[in-house]
């Protein structure tokens, strides 16, 4: 499954940061941190949680394997 940004989640989801940004503190959602300390969140735990927007399509900004 591909993984989102907090960024790109709020987007497809239609949640807002504060929200999101609990849900993943909390341990509603689980994420894990890139060494950058950046969230990466798989699109199998918002879509558990969340309802994506129809208008969107999930993008994936990770890098294929070489």
């Amino acid at each position: 499954m591909p993984k989102l940004s907090p960024r790109e989640a709020v987007k497809v989801y239609q949640v807002s940061r504060a929200t999101l940004m609990k849900s993943l503190q909390d341990g509603t959602i689980s994420a894990e941190k890139t060494d950058a300390g950046h969230w990466r969140i798989d699109t199998s735990e918002l879509a558990r949680v969340y309802q994506p927007r129809a208008s969107q399509k999930v993008v994936s900004r990770t890098k294929p394997d070489h």
